[in-house]
């Protein structure tokens, strides 16, 4: 009995190649490369963006105004004038407050437009 092939190795699969004829069959048959397909997409709707700009403005309103008691308190330490500082922190907390209460009264006139039941359409109003 001859078994002298049978010990002989199995030529190696090229894993690359085959690899390679796969994507571009692939391309080939869709148009496309099958790393496209694993792409997300993502969409933020303009009530959520609206409610996120509110939410940063006002974490804005709350860091200037520790900053300005933290300046204040320190001042009062220091004995030091901090006069124009203070200016400086009303402006920019006059400023955020106009922002926040032009993006209410934006949201506020776009509740006003959308404000049905959900319904597309009214009920026929008959006796």
């Amino acid at each position: 009995m001859y078994i002298g092939k049978l010990n002989r190795q199995m030529p190696f699969l090229n894993i690359n190649a085959i690899n390679r004829s796969a994507a571009n069959q692939t391309e080939a048959l869709f148009g496309k490369k099958k790393d496209d397909e694993n792409r997300d997409a993502t969409v933020i709707s303009p009530v959520g963006k609206n409610q996120s700009m509110l939410e940063l403005l006002m974490k804005q309103k709350e860091f200037l105004q520790e900053q300005k008691k933290s300046l204040m308190d320190s001042s009062q330490e220091n004995g030091t004038d901090v006069k124009a500082q203070m200016e400086e922190y009303e402006k920019r907390l006059k400023e955020i407050d106009n922002q926040i209460s032009q993006l209410q009264a934006r949201q506020a006139e776009e509740t006003d437009e959308d404000d049905s039941d959900g319904r597309i359409y009214d009920k026929p109003k008959t006796k």
